[in-house]
């Protein structure tokens, strides 16, 4: 699976490869400060769902940054856990089942 990862995705030259290569059917992360505009532009590219899902997961990674940054010195641990697929039945029920753990080279790591 190759999927695009696109910065900026709603507004400016983001906006414009994003819509680009929806075009040509590639798979698409969307990355962008203001999830509104997200939302607007992934339903422009009938990707909803799997752009709101990205964004969501890029928000709480760069939001658990910033905690660790600015409470690094107070000794509170904070901990973002990015395990990559597991297996779920997310896939399955988001109707992605080609890319399920299920279905692919991924280890199982029960």
């Amino acid at each position: 699976m190759s999927a695009a990862l696109i910065t900026g995705a709603s507004s400016g030259i983001g906006a414009v490869f994003a819509q680009e290569l929806a075009k040509r059917k590639k798979n698409l992360v969307l990355v962008a400060r203001s999830e509104d505009k997200l939302q607007q532009i992934a339903e422009k590219l009938q990707a909803k769902y799997q752009s709101v899902y990205a964004a969501t997961k890029a928000f709480v990674l760069n939001f658990t940054e910033a905690l660790w940054a600015e409470n690094r010195n107070t000794g509170v641990k904070i901990l973002a856990l990015c395990p990559g697929p597991t297996k779920t039945e997310f896939f399955n029920a988001a109707g992605w089942e080609r890319f399920s753990v299920n279905n692919s080279e991924y280890k199982n790591y029960e």
